[in-house]
């Protein structure tokens, strides 16, 4: 109709305008110069977060340490779901495995892992927001990513590897579409399973749509060579995804075997680990709705309300955007477009069992598009940006001065030195003092003291909301005759889920007939000697 083609043709002629303004400030790959500043920086960070002034590394524990327990039992010649439970692929086993064995078990090790994960996971969130915004914007993306998200986790657990390969992908198809690029992009997604199931599974599903979207055109002749292309471009996407998939399959299938490993990556997920986990209410931290949390819990409120709004958005501006402007900033729109699609189904995927660390690990794509968006802003970008640097440069001052100045202690364990908070310095020292390396040790609610002590760990499983690991676990005490026994106080709580509530007596009841409790510390959690 006149009418509304006239609006279509004007909106259209705006897009065109708009389009122009943000192509004169630059959408290009970062400089070699610029890049290096930023990792550079990015690191000094990271290390203030992770070392004292003096070079010593704080103790950091969290998900990451059942990785470095399951890399010491490898390094012992045990495998993963033979000798001990794993339901996540052994990727991130093999990473830190790699680690100890070069450089040794030690405490600056872990911590150094978890710095060259941050700077990694910098560098592609550099390269993907400078292929869709100009150079500050993406600066400023990569910075709020860093402060905002990774550092405040400092978890190099498997969610981080298999969102960094993805991202990965994502950087290799946005600077180019060639069947190359895309056979590498499917590599790297196929690659990323290798750390989690799901990640690249359902990133792969958003590369499809992205690539039937950029294709194909209906209203444009020529189509047949277009359904040709596409299909070259599909081809080579899932033949590298099945290449990359199958090359890091090839082990556990080897050593394992495809119906031990189907069982613990597919069927125990299924039935068991698709729930909410974490605690608390959307797996927000237990106590994230007391006063004194409200200041940190804000950030956490932030990232969960903002992924699922801004994709929706980003989407629309992408489809209105998507043939106005030059050639240059279509290309950064279809960038956009991937973006949001891989944030989109990474969104779904944690959206069946949330918590807040799954929530931040794959919200570097919303971070991207909420900058992006700033740039769309008009004249309110350059207000928006430095309100951004503010913030950012704020709570960068915050989180290092808070680090420094908190008190802790600093100890020389088995595994190294390391710098510590009181209460964790009374349990280690009470422990390092009647403990040797090598000696085993159980800690039912998983593994937290065991990798700075360097105590190995008699159990197949730490998992003792399941009958038959609970079993297991009081044989296996009672085979290998194991002297002490860390009980959690979280493992008191009156809130534990009906599984843990049901086969929880079981174990204790056992603790309690063949151990006496031989110390309680600050927080409740108490140590058990065997009678």
């Amino acid at each position: 109709m006149p009418g509304m083609a006239g609006t279509s043709g004007a909106a259209c002629a705006q897009g065109r305008a708009d389009a122009a303004a943000r192509e004169a400030v630059c959408v290009a790959p970062p400089s070699r110069g610029l890049t290096v500043g930023v990792l550079c920086a990015a690191a000094a960070y990271l290390y203030a977060r992770l070392f004292t002034l003096r070079g010593i590394p704080f103790l950091t524990g969290g998900d990451q340490a059942y990785f470095w327990e399951y890399a010491e039992r490898m390094l012992h010649g045990q495998r993963p779901y033979v000798d001990f439970f794993q339901f996540t692929p052994p990727g991130t086993d093999f990473f830190y495995l790699t680690l100890f064995k070069i450089f040794g078990a030690r405490v600056w090790v872990t911590n150094a892992a978890i710095l060259a994960l941050g700077v990694a996971l910098c560098w592609v969130c550099l390269r993907i927001a400078s292929a869709i915004m100009e150079r500050g914007l993406a600066v400023l993306a990569t910075a709020v990513f860093l402060v905002l998200i990774y550092a405040r986790l400092q978890n190099g657990t498997h969610h981080w590897f298999s969102a960094l390969l993805v991202l990965a992908a994502v950087a290799v198809a946005i600077e180019g579409q060639s069947t190359g690029r895309m056979a590498a992009a499917g590599a790297l997604l196929g690659a990323s399973c290798f750390f989690t199931q799901t990640h690249g599974v359902m990133a792969l599903g958003a590369f499809v749509l992205w690539i039937a979207w950029r294709e194909w055109d209906p209203t444009r002749s020529g189509n047949e060579t277009r359904v040709h292309r596409m299909g070259r471009t599909l081809g080579a996407l899932l033949l590298g995804f099945c290449a990359g998939l199958g090359a890091i399959g090839a082990y556990g299938m080897a050593t394992v075997g495809l119906g031990r490993l189907w069982y613990f990556e597919v069927t125990y997920v299924g039935r068991h680990m698709l729930r909410g986990m974490g605690g608390g209410y959307l797996g927000l931290p237990d106590d994230a709705f007391a006063w004194r949390q409200a200041v940190s819990l804000a950030p956490v409120l932030f990232v969960y309300a903002l992924l699922p709004a801004i994709y929706p958005v980003a989407l629309t501006v992408v489809w209105r955007e998507g043939r106005c402007g030059s050639a240059k900033m279509a290309r950064a729109n279809r960038g956009a477009g991937l973006v949001a699609l891989v944030g989109i189904s990474w969104l779904a995927e944690v959206a069946v069992s949330p918590n807040w660390l799954r929530v931040y690990a794959v919200a570097m794509p919303g971070i991207i598009l909420l900058l992006w968006l700033v740039g769309r802003s008009g004249r309110w970008r350059s207000r928006l940006a430095a309100l951004a640097w503010i913030g950012i440069a704020c709570m960068t001052v915050h989180q290092t001065a808070v680090k420094h100045h908190h008190p802790y202690a600093t100890m020389l364990l088995p595994a190294g030195a390391a710098a510590m908070n009181q209460v964790h310095a009374e349990k280690l020292g009470w422990l390092m003092q009647r403990t040797q390396p090598g000696q085993y040790f159980f800690e039912p609610f998983g593994p937290g003291l065991a990798f700075s002590l360097q105590l190995r760990n008699p159990a197949f499983a730490d998992d003792i909301s399941r009958p038959e690991y609970v079993a297991q676990a009081i044989q296996q005490l009672e085979e290998k005759r194991v002297r002490y026994v860390l009980w959690s106080a979280w493992l008191n709580r009156d809130d534990l889920g009906s599984l843990w509530k049901t086969h929880l007596p079981e174990l204790r009841g056992y603790i309690t007939q063949r151990y006496e409790r031989v110390k309680v510390f600050t927080g409740g959690d108490e140590v058990w000697e065997r009678k």
